[in-house]
């Protein structure tokens, strides 16, 4: 019996509205998902990861700039949820 997915959001770097860093904490909030897919333009990409609470993503646009991830779940079966969630934080310089 298929179990309901749940994708309820994302939160980025506990919430922090800009960061220095390239190096993204992505907590993903959801019920029944196995893997995850973590885009920065949108797509959906040919990457998908492990299901974790947090889940280390690399900018891979790093010039100075909001960023908008999005995010996708799938079950472990490889059924797709049809909904996507955004959160967004804005890179600075690193001030080196």
């Amino acid at each position: 019996e298929e179990k309901e997915m749940i994708l309820v959001g994302i939160t980025i770097n506990d919430g922090a509205t800009i960061t220095r860093n390239n190096t993204l904490n992505i907590k993903v909030a959801a019920i029944n998902a196995s893997q995850v897919n973590i885009s920065e333009d949108g797509q959906k990409t040919d990457n998908w990861v492990m299901y974790q609470d947090i889940i280390t993503y690399e900018l891979k646009d790093t010039t100075n700039g909001t960023k908008t991830i999005s995010v996708w779940i799938r079950d472990a079966e490889g059924n797709e949820l049809n909904k996507v969630v955004t959160a967004q934080i804005e890179k600075i310089d690193s001030g080196t």
